[in-house]
Order: structure tokens, then C-alpha cells, then sequence
């Protein structure tokens, strides 16, 4: 149900987006912490870590295009029936549509829908899988301004989900408008 609920609300800040501090054709990058959680069906969730970099631009004063690269940094064991099991994010691509609604003349909600492609490893006893899945991705989050043209933002996101796991995460991050 949270995934419908979060999607919907994605959705309705891209629909009813409204300028906030952007203007069309305005660019940005940053740089972020990422804290996922990786949960398969049948096993315990795994806590994973990662470096987030995104740049996006202003297609509207109220939507952006966003690309993102994330690459972990934290692995987490999950207990099995047998050995336990090592889980790590490799790799995430992601691009976004990102509509942002004003709150302040500083701050604003912003929602996210799009599309990743990543690389997730299990490995045990010197035997390694890694699985490459692609999926719709949406979230929420809001954004701040701490000084001319650089903001703090947090948001959460569903990366990927198929019929045997969810990958999902909290995003902290600095970005700078240029």
C-alpha cells in the first residue's frame, strides 16, 4: 500500500508543479549519502550504503531531467538457512522527471518518477551472483536553500522492485545550482 501512496504523491507534484527558485533551461549537480535497504522474500532486510551523484536540468521553471549515478559503499550480511549471506550494491543508474511545489520561497516538496537500472551481489562461501534489474522508480522529498544557489535535500525513493525483492532508500544530499 506505502508504494501506491508514495507513487500517487510523486505523480501529483509532477502534475501540479508550480516555479519555485529554478527557471527553465537552469542546470544543477550533487552529491549525496545513500542508505538503502535491500528486502528479499523469505530473508532478513540488508542495510547497504552508497555515494549518489545526480545532475539534472530545468526543462520547465517547475520540472527538471535528472540523471543519477549511485555506487555503494556498505555491504550487510543477511542469515540464510545456511551460511550467512553477503549483499552489496554495486551499481545504480537512474534518470527522473523531478517536479518540485514550492513551500517557501526557499524550500520546496518535490516528487520523482523514473526509471534505474542496477547491479546488486550476493556472495557466501566464495561464490558470488549478481543479478542486473531494471524497473520504474518513484519517490518524494524535499529540498532547502542554505545559501545563493546551494541546497540540502532529503528524500525517499523506491529504486527497484521485482516478484522476489524491493530495493528502496533514504537519500541525504548537497546540490548547487549553476
Amino acid at each position: 500500500m506505502k508504494l501506491y501512496n508514495i507513487g500517487a504523491v510523486a505523480i501529483a507534484c509532477l502534475i501540479s508543479s508550480m516555479a519555485v527558485n529554478a527557471n527553465e533551461g537552469e542546470k544543477y549537480g550533487g552529491i549525496g549519502y545513500h542508505m538503502g535497504s535491500y528486502e528479499a522474500t523469505g530473508f532478513s532486510s540488508a542495510s547497504l550504503t552508497g555515494l549518489e551523484l545526480k545532475f539534472g536540468t530545468y526543462i520547465s521553471d517547475a520540472v527538471a531531467f535528472e540523471g543519477r549515478l549511485t555506487r555503494g559503499i556498505g555491504d550487510d550480511t543477511i542469515s540464510t538457512w545456511g551460511p550467512d549471506v553477503n549483499i552489496e550494491l554495486n551499481t545504480a543508474l537512474s534518470l527522473f522527471l523531478k517536479g518540485d511545489i514550492p513551500l517557501s520561497s526557499t524550500a520546496n516538496l518535490y516528487g520523482l518518477i523514473g526509471f534505474t537500472k542496477g547491479k546488486i551481489t550476493a556472495s557466501s562461501l566464495g561464490f558470488s551472483f549478481s543479478e542486473d534489474e531494471s524497473s520504474l522508480s518513484y519517490g518524494i522529498g524535499a529540498e532547502s536553500e542554505l545559501s545563493d544557489g546551494v541546497y540540502f535535500s532529503g528524500e525517499y525513493v523506491f529504486y527497484l522492485s521485482d516478484d522476489t525483492y524491493d530495493y528502496e532508500g533514504l537519500n541525504l544530499g548537497i546540490k548547487k545550482m549553476f
